[in-house]
């Protein structure tokens, strides 16, 4: 199986990976673009910033759903997902343009955000069973670079976009990419078993016939919660995510009341914040797969809480110095996360794609607990205990990586 999988690691895939990195800035425009306007889409719904905090915070809580839709994916197909995932993303982001109510949003973002767990869960699924267990930290890396570009170059885009045109224009325009990239991967992807320009999808056929955990749904989700490095490392991920979205989802908030930011220039410096995320992403490229993913998440753990720890000392003070402060605490939080994710791809193969649902359930209980208490947190208190209190959850994720974790315990994983 192994050598067959080796032999569609091929230059064609590699341009599978960056199309689907492609849509995947899109997507995660629409996703980075809420949190540092979130003041100004507050103005605009007449709401606060607390009740946008909430509606973030259910859109976070989508994730739990995460092992269904993983579930489903492992039963019903990878290809059918991704397109039914897409086409709802742009439903819902269409609907935020065509009716700019509360209402409306307070509904359309989570089901956004469904749709976009269910379209990773179906991708990082469908590579994993092209590309081999040691390449895979590499297109993590590429995948999530995406991730990163969203914020990166997004940010500034839909600042500039709202400051000119209106607060809701750059969903309707994620909207129009995600069914026009829709159309495209119906027509290219291969379903599984099948071969079509160059992709061959007959080992992920060959997988699920010869090598699928066969059951219910249920009894997938028992093996995943009965297998300690499994839950060690869906727990590390919540953590790491919990303590990012301690830090993002307020630093707008920030920007504004302490140095009188407006919204491009908000736009702007979260483009600095997103080559922070980028630069997380070319760590885990050019590291994750020659250390070995939990080494590469201790070292990303310590550095963010380094980062943190200058960020809450300065944040007040310096604009300067706490964005130097903030831009470690990103750059190295993206990288253990991505480092995580990429050891979820092989801690049970047999049911990759629960595994990989559950994983993205698990960072949504972070990103959930993190959106939805540190607007809270930020209007009693402040922006440093924002900082704080995602510094010492990091602190906690890098005692379960050293504590709890088994070195070596996945597939060729080193020690």
């Amino acid at each position: 199986m192994e050598k067959n999988k080796k032999r569609v690691f091929t230059g064609t895939v590699a341009m599978l990976v960056i199309l689907f990195g492609l849509l995947r800035i899109a997507i995660f425009t629409g996703y980075h673009m809420v949190t540092p306007f979130l003041p100004e889409i507050a103005r605009n719904l007449d709401t606060t910033i607390v009740v946008i905090g909430l509606a973030i915070s259910i859109r976070s809580a989508m994730g739990f759903l995460g092992p269904v839709w993983g579930g489903i994916i492992d039963l019903f197909g990878k290809k059918n997902s991704l397109l039914i995932a897409l086409l709802t993303f742009a439903a819902s982001y269409a609907a935020i343009y065509f009716f700019p109510s509360f209402p409306c949003f307070v509904v359309a973002l989570p089901i956004s955000y469904a749709a976009t767990l269910t379209f990773d869960s179906a991708m990082y699924s469908y590579l994993s069973e092209m590309i081999p267990y040691e390449g895979r930290g590499r297109m993590t890396a590429v995948l999530e670079a995406a991730y990163a570009l969203g914020f990166m170059i997004g940010s500034p885009v839909a600042g500039v976009l709202m400051e000119n045109f209106g607060w809701a224009v750059p969903f309707v325009l994620m909207a129009g990419i995600a069914v026009v990239f829709a159309i495209a991967l119906g027509f290219i992807l291969p379903k599984e078993g099948e071969k079509r320009f160059g992709i061959d999808a007959t080992v992920s056929h060959e997988m699920q016939e010869n090598k699928a955990e066969k059951g219910s749904y249920f009894h997938r989700l028992s093996l995943v919660l009965k297998d300690k490095n499994a839950l060690a490392a869906l727990l590390t991920g919540s953590l790491l995510m919990g303590g990012n979205w301690f830090c993002q989802t307020m630093y707008g908030g920030w920007l504004e009341d302490n140095f009188d930011q407006g919204l491009s220039e908000i736009g702007f410096i979260s483009a600095a914040f997103g080559l922070a995320v980028f630069v997380g992403s070319l760590l885990c490229l050019t590291l994750t797969d020659k250390l070995g993913k939990t080494k590469a998440m201790k070292l990303g753990a310590i550095v963010t809480i380094c980062g943190g720890v200058i960020a809450a000392f300065t944040n007040q003070k310096s604009l300067i110095i706490g964005s130097i402060g903030l831009f470690l605490y990103f750059a190295f939080v993206e990288f253990a996360t991505e480092a995580c994710i990429s050891l979820c791809t092989d801690v049970r193969a047999e049911i990759r794609g629960t595994v990989i649902g559950s994983s993205f359930g698990a960072l949504a209980i972070g990103s959930t607990i993190g959106t939805g208490v540190s607007p809270v947190l930020y209007t009693k208190f402040g922006y440093t205990p924002c900082i704080i209190v995602g510094t010492v959850i990091v602190a906690i994720a890098l005692l379960v990586i050293a504590k709890v974790l088994t070195p070596g315990f996945a597939n060729k994983e080193k020690n």
